[in-house]
């Protein structure tokens, strides 16, 4: 594989930057430019002034109704008609830009084989960071995944799970495996009236069986391609090292830890 089989995949829906934004952006044409760098944006808006000042060439338009709200999002990047606009490529980074890349190792990844990878998701309380703790949860978790369906989703039970979809490692055609063969579900899960769980939450709990299981690293390798939640102590478990990337580096609870790293 080489970097040409690669898409850097960046969704905008405004016509301005924030300076957030900027500065993820500039970061990833500052460090992966030698990938294809593919900006989805809805049809109707107009971009130019972004495109031209920043000399992005490859645009995809999806309906504006991908890019109304977070849900309507999810259903873009759990359709089919997504990924097939990508099959050209063999894997894609989605870098939304509340990311961030410290170094390129984006081949690096890509060559491991994972269908997908993303920031581990990790609790804040010091009783669930320990073995045991780590051990506790995983019970609770496997009982809750047997007899509690409505307790199983939320952010505790799904603690050391890989991961976070906004700055994720995706496997095309695993992607068009999995969209393809769970439409229909798909479709009811992320109907307006049905209970609203993010599409990185619904590929790790929904849209898996013994014939589509996603190939992932475990937590630990995990942190070495991404932090989000918990950074601090995720950085230590990582011996002091930087990850390849990071997602919610200018969220209020995580800057202040990326903030020596990252000038906002």
């Amino acid at each position: 594989m080489n970097k040409k089989d690669i898409a850097v995949v960046i969704p905008i829906y405004l016509p301005s930057l924030s300076n957030s934004e900027r500065i993820s952006l500039e970061q990833c044409l500052k460090l992966l430019s030698s990938y294809s760098i593919v900006v989805i944006k809805p049809e109707s808006l107009d971009l130019d002034d972004i495109i031209n000042f920043y000399g992005l060439t490859h645009i995809e338009a999806f309906p504006d109704k991908h890019f109304v709200s977070l849900r309507a999002y999810n259903k873009l990047v759990l359709s089919e008609e997504f990924y097939r606009s990508f099959q050209h490529y063999t894997y894609m980074l989605i870098y939304q830009l509340d990311a961030y890349v410290f170094k390129d190792e984006l081949l690096n990844w890509a060559n491991k084989g994972y269908d997908y990878i993303g920031a581990p998701w990790l609790p804040w309380k010091k009783r669930h960071l320990s073995v045991i703790g780590r051990y506790r949860l995983y019970c609770q978790r496997l009982f809750c995944r047997l007899f509690d369906e409505k307790t199983f989703k939320t952010d505790k039970y799904y603690a050391y799970q890989v991961g976070n979809g906004g700055f994720s490692l995706r496997r095309i055609s695993k992607m068009l495996e999995i969209t393809t063969h769970y439409k229909t579900k798909i479709s009811k899960l992320l109907d307006d009236d049905a209970p609203f769980y993010p599409e990185d939450v619904l590929l790790l709990y929904e849209l898996t069986d013994r014939n589509f299981h996603l190939k992932k690293p475990c937590f630990k390798e995990a942190l070495q391609f991404a932090m989000e939640e918990n950074p601090k102590w995720a950085y230590c478990y990582n011996g002091n090292q930087l990850p390849f990337g990071c997602h919610a580096w200018c969220h209020k609870d995580y800057y202040p830890f990326w903030s020596s790293f990252i000038k906002y």
